[in-house]
């Protein structure tokens, strides 16, 4: 060490010979007389060397140490470099891994045209849950109907015909022509009453022939009202029909919507799976990366 020649005082001028330093008979000597030993419990190393100069032994040990912490620096390097830069060879290549995963995260949502998985997949289920809701609607109604279809057209093909509703009879019964029909037939009852308060009898021909007129009348009265009700009959048997081929098509267009959501639900469930499986291998590149 250039250093030794002022800093060694005594002891480097001891080692001198012709001007010039001595180093093999210097080591030799300071591998005779130096001590060093590691203090017990401790990390301290502890040199020791006689010499009657007590500056230059501290120079000179101070050196030695000097020498000694910077030969253990470069030997440390030596190990750890090869190490270090495995280390940082690695940490690039989990930069890569990391930026990959990104990358296909961001592609896989950019495909699936979702801004957030959650809150698309919740709004799906909804709607999901509304489509099942009025499907089941549906086809209760139409159970309901094709049951209240089946009924009205067994009795329609029965012997003795169907049995009118109050509603279906009442509706009948205040058509025009009905009530024409009933008022004629008031009419000639008030006229035959009238015969009678005059003192005919039953077998006056007057009384007879408005016997025949209200007869007549009556029967065209039970023929008009059958014709009306059957007709009102099958009016509603065709209105459940239409009923129930509407809600069949509504029911198809609810299936197929059902359909649709649930292939739509299965696919963002995949979706989300890889985002999460993602997510995971980004967590943990990033966790190996920081340690």
């Amino acid at each position: 060490d250039p250093r030794l020649a002022q800093a060694g005082g005594e002891w480097y001028q001891a080692f001198l010979s012709g001007g010039a330093f001595q180093t093999a008979d210097a080591t030799e000597w300071l591998q005779d007389h130096i001590d060093a030993r590691l203090v017990p419990n401790t990390d301290i190393i502890e040199l020791k060397l006689g010499w009657r100069d007590r500056s230059s032994v501290t120079n000179v040990l101070g050196l030695i140490k000097e020498k000694y912490l910077t030969q253990l620096e470069e030997q440390s390097r030596l190990i750890t470099n090869p190490q270090k830069d495995a280390l940082e060879k690695d940490i690039t290549n989990l930069q890569d891994q990391y930026r990959d995963k990104q990358n296909l995260r961001e592609q896989i949502l950019r495909t699936d045209e979702v801004d957030s998985l959650e809150q698309r997949f919740a709004a799906d289920s909804y709607e999901l849950n509304t489509v099942l809701g009025t499907l089941h609607g549906i086809r209760n109604a139409i159970q309901g109907y094709t049951t209240q279809l089946s009924i009205y057209e067994t009795e329609l093909n029965s012997p003795g015909g169907p049995t009118y509703s109050d509603e279906l009879i009442q509706a009948v019964e205040a058509e025009p022509i009905i009530q024409n029909f009933m008022q004629t037939i008031a009419s000639l009852e008030s006229q035959k009453r009238a015969l009678q308060a005059q003192g005919y009898g039953p077998e006056h021909r007057a009384m007879k022939n408005i016997d025949a007129s209200i007869n007549s009348w009556k029967s065209k009265l039970a023929e008009e009202r059958e014709v009306a009700l059957r007709k009102r009959f099958a009016a509603l048997i065709d209105s459940l029909k239409n009923a129930v081929a509407q809600y069949q098509a509504q029911a198809t267009d609810l299936s197929n919507e059902q359909e649709r959501l649930v292939s739509r639900l299965v696919d963002l469930s995949k979706t989300m799976v890889k985002v999460d499986d993602l997510d995971m291998e980004i967590e943990q590149i990033l966790k190996i990366k920081s340690e």
